[in-house]
């Protein structure tokens, strides 16, 4: 935590409980609410380990801040590599989840501040390079050996740098059925768990594509990626909506 976030007071006592409860959870953080600088707004992270897992392909799914974790732990997996200065929580989160078991609380424990002079802000370019190399050596446990445009395609997926383009939809198409089929020969990521991450996020994709029009729905619906999450009734109203009032392209 910063000197200017500011935990729930009952925080830790509710994160000690679900770590005495289930002794092989190494990792318990919660969802965290954004404040200060910019949207205001509740930060969702997966509540179960699996979630948490398949969501490590895509971008960090644990608010730093927010967790309390077992120190034998930390100490056996070597605490942060500073080679990945700039994304070294990302790094860690991504080689522990091999180790123990996360769990994340389902309400903002934390608001956490948000302001110009952070890490992220500050230095984007070299912590876009260090969260492309930690999800290749992911993508790698699944066999896959990305090219430069596919490293491309799948930061993009991860820094939400969506384009509203037919060809655009297309390539994700493509590359999160490839990531998902790797995962059913290589078995790294829990199925369903994966299933939901990957359709959750064709969802997302798609329903950011409205500049296109219906076309933008047609083709989340002809996806065999579009049956994998249900999304909730009124984001899925609004895609349509959105969608129909846009002139088709």
């Amino acid at each position: 935590m910063d000197a200017d976030d500011i935990a729930d007071p009952q925080r830790f006592m509710k994160q000690e409980a679900l770590l005495d409860a289930q002794p092989a959870t190494g990792v318990c953080g919660s969802w965290v609410r954004l404040v200060g600088d910019g949207p205001q707004m509740l930060v969702r992270y997966p509540r179960t380990h699996e979630g948490v897992a398949a969501g490590m392909l895509f971008r960090t799914q644990v608010a730093n801040p927010s967790v309390m974790m077992r120190t034998a732990l930390f100490r056996e997996q070597g605490g942060f590599n500073p080679d990945y200065n700039q994304a070294e929580d990302y790094e860690f989160w991504s080689r522990v989840l091999f180790h123990t078991r996360f769990a994340i609380l389902p309400e903002a424990l934390l608001q956490y501040r948000a302001h110009p002079a952070q890490v992220g802000r500050m230095h984007a370019a070299e912590q876009r390079q260090r969260t492309q190399e930690i999800q290749e050596a992911l993508l790698r446990k699944l066999g896959i050996e990305p090219s430069p445009e596919e490293r491309s395609l799948h930061q993009s997926l991860g820094w939400y740098r969506w384009e509203a383009t037919r060809e655009y939809l297309a390539r994700v198409d493509a590359w999160l059925r490839r990531v998902r089929d790797a995962n059913a020969g290589a078995r790294i990521f829990d199925a369903r768990a994966l299933d939901d991450t990957v359709g959750a996020l064709w969802f997302s994709v798609c329903a950011h594509a409205t500049a296109l029009g219906l076309a933008a729905w047609r083709v989340w619906r002809a996806s065999p990626l579009g049956a994998l999450h249900a999304p909730a009734g009124e984001a899925r109203a609004r895609f349509l909506v959105n969608a129909a009032r846009r002139k088709r392209r």
